[in-house]
């Protein structure tokens, strides 16, 4: 008993192959965390959102996931390059796509930024598009 106990202890597990805490692929954790995201986000915030804007409206999952962003969003449209031109401010265009790490970041460390948003409300008409419906968006013609 006592060889088996040693036996097991140090070469057993380690033999072992070692199994990752989270046994899915990486863009299905990403989903699921997202997902574990917005719903505590909701349950968290009994009065609504501070913020809608016109992203509300569409059926994008990435573009929905910005509909409560203090930045005034426009999707992609002639209603947006209309009030630029009114307003003489140039284009903010921001193209992602729900599955992507570094939109993640920049939506929580610059979309919902409060002071961000205001500069981008004021100097820009900010557009966003979804990369997965609109992939043509960002082809050189």
């Amino acid at each position: 008993m006592a060889l088996l106990s040693h036996h097991l202890s140090f070469a057993g597990f380690s033999a072992l192959p070692r199994r990752h805490p989270f046994p899915y692929t990486s863009t299905a954790r990403r989903r699921i965390l997202r997902c574990i995201r917005v719903f505590s986000m909701e349950e968290s915030s009994k009065t609504g959102p501070r913020y809608t804007n016109r992203l509300a409206t569409e059926h994008s999952p990435y573009l929905l996931q910005h509909a409560h962003n203090p930045v005034d969003w426009y999707p992609w449209g002639d209603e947006a390059f209309e009030k630029a031109r009114k307003r003489a401010v140039p284009i903010f265009l921001s193209i992602g796509y729900s599955t992507c790490h570094w939109c993640h970041v920049m939506e929580v460390e610059s979309f919902e930024n409060d002071e961000i948003a205001r500069m981008l409300n004021e100097w820009f008409v900010s557009i966003k598009v979804d990369r997965e419906e609109r992939p043509d968006v960002d082809k050189v013609s």
